[in-house]
């Protein structure tokens, strides 16, 4: 019988300046505007509205510009990630606009916290 010592937990905490998330956040926004047409493609049910790639990107392009305008880069990363996302739901464009802030969102938690598991 093969057992597991789970007595030890090894912990590792991660963390991020706001330059790094706002890189990624970036990367994020080109990959999605580059393959809007491929994303708007996917959406057939209930209705082939062809705009699922497009809202994802107008939903990330007003956080940022929300973002870039707001001026306060003392936040911390976490502090920086929760506004961002709030910025999403906020600025969001359609079903998937909403879906993808919320997804935001729930990743903004689990980094403030440090919450891996």
């Amino acid at each position: 019988m093969n057992t597991t010592d789970t007595s030890v937990m090894e912990t590792t905490e991660v963390s991020f300046n706001v330059e790094t998330i706002n890189e990624v956040i970036e990367n994020i926004h080109r990959y999605l505007n580059k393959h809007k047409e491929y994303i708007n493609s996917l959406n057939v049910f209930p209705v082939p509205d062809g705009d699922t790639g497009l809202n994802m990107v107008l939903t990330i392009q007003g956080a940022i510009a929300h973002m870039k305008d707001n001026g306060k880069t003392e936040k911390n990363s976490g502090e920086y990630l929760r506004d961002f996302a709030e910025q999403m739901l906020l600025n969001s464009r359609g079903c998937s606009g909403v879906i993808l802030s919320l997804f935001a969102q729930g990743f903004s938690q689990i980094t403030a916290n440090n919450d891996f598991s």
